[in-house]
């Protein structure tokens, strides 16, 4: 039992240890492997601190990539996310789609806001809206997220379209729209607004 705990936590402080912090050229450095590699098209869209950092110049740092993929599905571009990782010496989820189950609380036409991060071969690479990363903010309400969503505000950031969209949610019933509400309102009050 021993050996087996042991060697978790080895695997576990190996990762760990892979974890690097990316700026923008790190990301863009990843995409490009990433596109180099790949075999057929797919799109990303980047959101938050990834997305704050690359579209919107935030002197953040990340450790991942959070993303959807539009045109494919995971399985398929799995393999090429985690030859770009051995090749750059990234943890092998640093392009991961966790962020894939926050995507149901943005608005429907979220695709009209998406930047254009980087365009290959293969792969062209988008970023949400400084709006959209604010709801997603809102919605996860953790506490790394006060600061990005403080940052996004003071960006010039449309609140009232994104009071308006998490009020519209609160009508319709969605779970957690209240509390990402009380967090938007929280951090307008700590800013004074």
């Amino acid at each position: 039992m021993y050996s087996i705990l042991l060697r978790y936590f080895n695997i576990c402080r190996n990762i760990e240890n892979m974890r690097k912090e990316f700026g923008k050229q790190d990301i863009l450095k990843a995409l490009k492997t990433l596109d180099s590699l790949a075999k057929n098209p797919f799109e990303i869209i980047i959101a938050g601190g990834s997305a704050m950092i690359c579209s919107y110049q935030f002197p953040l740092g990340t450790t991942d990539v959070d993303a959807i993929i539009k045109k494919s599905n995971l399985s398929e571009v799995d393999i090429y996310i985690k030859k770009t990782a051995k090749r750059l010496s990234l943890s092998p989820d640093w392009l991961n789609i966790w962020v894939s189950s926050f995507t149901h609380y943005l608005p429907g036409d979220y695709e009209n806001r998406l930047n254009i991060l980087f365009k290959g071969e293969q792969i062209t690479a988008k970023t949400l809206g400084k709006e959209d990363i604010l709801i997603l903010k809102c919605f996860a309400h953790r506490g790394k997220d006060i600061a990005h969503a403080r940052a996004l505000i003071k960006q010039k950031t449309d609140i009232d379209f994104v009071e308006n969209h998490i009020n519209n949610l609160i009508a319709k019933n969605w779970p957690q729209a209240k509390k990402a509400l009380d967090f938007l309102y929280d951090i307008l009050d700590e800013l004074g607004l």
